[in-house]
């Protein structure tokens, strides 16, 4: 494939070029007129480093017309520890004496060191630069944003404990322009309220977007009292209760006796509604739904009756307790990241396998290609040199012709296998989400090589968020620089410029994909703990090794191929972790077995690039807290790079396809084994290293917390939790007493089995367990321990 030089792009590359490697302070700026500057990042200067944020830059034409781009870089050009590399670009174009406002998207982590933004026309002149802006982003916080009439309207929020959430909650007022027509920049919301209708009408595009994120996992609350319709109204269809009106009530035991708090509240207007099929309300009066939750997609959405800054309702002291147990009814906590997966790079592991050249497997000759060159080489050593030489009298010639043509075949060989001269060779790994039928994420890292060098473009649809990643394996002296993401509304482009041949270059890539369909499943657990059902793959993946993961073990399929399929039925158990100096989970062990040598890891390519996505996926910040989830390797092609607008025919394609999914409904069912029950991490302090099934303690603490609630009608009368093990006894143990708000110290009398009075402190009225570890290395020797194994019995409410 030939690699093609378009004169606007290396005049474009020459000035970066000049700007970025030479790291001039003095810009020679372009005769316009024009000048940049940052107007906000985030929400309301609010973002977190993990979450992709917008840039929205202010652009003042007081020239003639510009046509030019808006270039967001990094001010440390160099390598700085950063998996982001180059620009991220936007056309712009601003008529004489007009002003334009650019949004610009970056990763977040592009905030770890100041950034600049730059200003070219269409001749790839400096016009403007705005250097080092420093903006901090938010740690250890639950960001809400709020479409209501007054910034202090979500002010309730702030009653809710750290504790409950691991961190404090921050507010933000959003416009209606505020809210993006993408569901994937609505990532760094951890909660989106609608309390009021908004000022401006809010366009179809950002409609479908809120909605699309909610199935893609988002958290959405609507509310508002009598301003409920245009507001929460919007989202008529997402709602767990179906709207028909409002009315005033002045009995709210139904919010007192959620929190067991008194409320005296002499009348509330309130909106009225049926609960839909599926919602779960949480609290009512007189018949009329309060709150309210419905999973929609892999998303939440909750519902309260009243608007949420009314007084005295607004300052209510059972806010608290009730606020705490909405959120987690929702499971909205403050996600904790150690440094070692903070960044929104978290595939950089896996990434850098792919970028070294030798492991691109077009590159490596076939097994025939090898014999058939052999035999030849072996038949021109044997007779046919011999022959000539006799027949020459010339044998001592052999001497150099010997080693001469096993060089010659060796870089035939090689020439004749990886085929150079086809130009452009790629490779891709992702982890696919089927959310939804209709919706799934992909998270992927791409690397290619081109043969020729030169500037070449990777092509990506339309709405993909990407950046490029190192220029080589390991690399930290090779070019930073050299490339750019243009941001199109059509798709994205990445541009690597200057590239010698046989380099690799690499990107990162976060895409929704449409109509990929899902696993379906009737699966539930039977009263001996058994686990019986069908699986039928309703997906547009053939699943090659597919695997459950239920609790903290992982059931193997076998191959489950688009259309087919398979019966389950297992007995499922608690594991115990056995400490391993390579620090790799059992979970990680099942899915993508390697073993060790003297040397480390030995495995194939494809089996080590699976090992990687199984240890990306499985880690506890990744894998969530669901019970059962489905997890598969295909060779499947996602088709989401073109190299110069086409498809590489030696791309080779891997990916792990994962499915969170749900027990059919029993209310009859009464118990949960030990083990399955899979823990949340809700804090995470100190040099903690986190694994599928465990936790590898240094010198600090974590935090777990179970659901024991196995369904509405469910009562615990016994929580089983095994940290009477020998192993946990270095460490000091805690359990969250929820009616104190403290932590306290487990005693011998509990360390294994919650009953009584026990039960009522240390499980919450919605069936939140949290359990804390802490501990040091010079005591328990930083061995790897695993996660409690939590089980549950009880009875069915009549």
């Amino acid at each position: 494939m030939k690699i093609r030089t378009k004169s606007g792009r290396l005049a474009l590359s020459a000035v970066l070029a000049a700007t970025l490697i030479g790291g001039s302070t003095q810009a020679a700026f372009a005769d316009s007129a024009a000048e940049v500057s940052v107007d906000v990042v985030g929400w309301d200067g609010s973002f977190k480093e993990t979450a992709w944020t917008p840039v929205r830059v202010q652009v003042k034409n007081t020239g003639d017309d510009l046509t030019g781009h808006v270039v967001v870089e990094s001010s440390n050009t160099g390598y700085n520890g950063s998996p982001v590399r180059g620009t991220f670009e936007k056309e712009v174009v601003v008529p004489q004496g007009g002003t334009k406002e650019v949004t610009v998207l970056v990763p977040g982590y592009l905030f770890q060191q100041p950034v600049n933004v730059r200003l070219y026309d269409e001749d790839g002149d400096e016009v403007d630069l705005q250097k080092n802006i420093v903006r901090t982003p938010l740690t250890d916080t639950l960001l809400v944003g709020g479409v209501m009439a007054k910034t202090d309207d979500l002010n309730v929020f702030s009653l809710v404990p750290s504790s409950t959430l691991g961190g404090r909650v921050s507010v933000k007022q959003l416009a209606a322009d505020d809210l993006p027509d993408r569901p994937e920049l609505l990532n760094g919301l951890d909660l989106l309220v609608i309390n009021h209708a908004p000022q401006d009408e809010l366009t179809q595009g950002q409609l479908d977007a809120v909605e699309d994120w909610v199935a893609d996992g988002g958290k959405l609350l609507l509310s508002g009292g009598a301003g409920y319709n245009g507001g929460g109204s919007l989202f008529a269809d997402l709602s767990p209760v179906e709207v028909n009106g409002s009315t005033t009530l002045t009995d709210l035991s139904g919010l007192a006796s959620y929190v067991h708090t008194p409320l005296t509240v002499k009348q509330l207007t309130v909106s009225t509604g049926a609960p839909k099929q599926q919602a779960k309300v949480l609290a009512a009066s007189g018949g009329v739904p309060l709150l309210a939750d419905r999973r929609y997609g892999a998303g939440h959405v909750l519902y309260a009756a009243y608007d949420l800054s009314e007084e005295p309702l607004a300052s209510w002291q059972g806010n608290k307790d009730l606020w705490s147990n909405v959120f987690g009814q929702a499971e909205l906590s403050v996600a904790k990241y150690n440094p070692q997966y903070t960044g929104i790079d978290p595939m950089g592991a896996v990434r850098m396998l792919l970028v070294n050249s030798s492991q691109f497997e077009a590159l490596i000759p076939s097994i025939q290609t090898i014999l058939i060159m052999f035999g030849i080489y072996l038949l021109l050593i044997g007779p046919i040199l011999y022959l000539l030489l006799r027949r020459l009298n010339k044998r001592e010639w052999g001497w150099g012709l010997i080693p001469g043509a096993a060089v010659l075949f060796s870089l035939g060989i090689y020439f004749w296998g990886a085929n150079p001269m086809q130009g452009a060779i790629g490779q891709y790994i992702s982890q696919v989400d089927l959310k939804t039928p209709q919706s799934a994420t992909v998270k992927s890292a791409g690397s290619f090589i081109v043969t020729h060098g030169g500037d070449y473009a990777v092509d990506l649809p339309a709405d993909t968020l990407a950046f490029a990643g190192m220029s080589g394996y390991n690399s930290m002296s090779r070019d930073m620089t050299g490339s750019r993401t243009l941001q199109h509304a059509d798709g994205t482009q990445i541009l690597y410029d200057n590239v010698e041949y046989f380099t690799t270059r690499s990107a990162y890539v976060e895409a929704r994909l449409k109509n990929k369909g899902q696993v379906e499943n009737n699966l539930h657990l039977d009263k001996d703990g058994y686990l019986r059902g069908t699986l039928t793959n309703k997906s547009a993946f053939d699943l090659e090794q597919t695997f459950l993961i239920v609790g903290t073990s992982a059931i193997d399929l076998g191959e489950l191929k688009a259309g087919e399929s398979t019966k389950v039925e297992e007995r499922i158990s608690s594991i115990t972790l056995v400490k391993n100096k390579y620090g790799s989970g059992m979970l990680t062990n099942k899915l993508a077995p390697v073993t060790y040598g003297p040397f480390g890891i030995n495995g194939d390519h494809d089996q080590m690039l699976k090992r990687n996505l199984a240890e990306f996926a499985t880690n506890p910040m990744n894998l969530g807290d669901a019970s059962l989830q489905l997890f598969a390797f295909s060779h499947t092609p996602l088709d989401l790079y073109r190299i110069q607008g086409e498809k590489v025919s030696d791309d080779s394609y891997i990916s792990l396809i994962r499915q969170e999914m749900e027990l059919q409904s029993t209310d009859d069912a009464t118990m949960m084994p030990p083990g399955m029950i899979r823990g949340r991490i809700i804090e995470q302090t100190g040099q903690i290293g986190l694994m599928p099934e465990g936790v590898h303690i240094l010198d600090g603490t974590v935090g777990i917390q179970y659901n024991v609630k196995i369904h509405d009608k469910f009562i615990p009368e016994k929580v089983q939790i095994d940290l009477d093990k020998a192993v946990y006894a270095v460490y000091f143990r805690e359990y969250f007493n929820w009616q104190s708000g403290e932590w306290e110290k487990v005693t011998e009398q509990n360390e294994s089995v919650l009953t009584g009075v026990d039960l009522q402190k240390y499980v919450s009225g919605d069936g939140k367990l949290n359990v804390r570890l802490s501990g040091d290395a010079g005591l328990n020797g930083g061995q790897v321990v695993s996660f409690p194994n939590v089980g549950v019995e009880g009875k069915v409410a009549r």
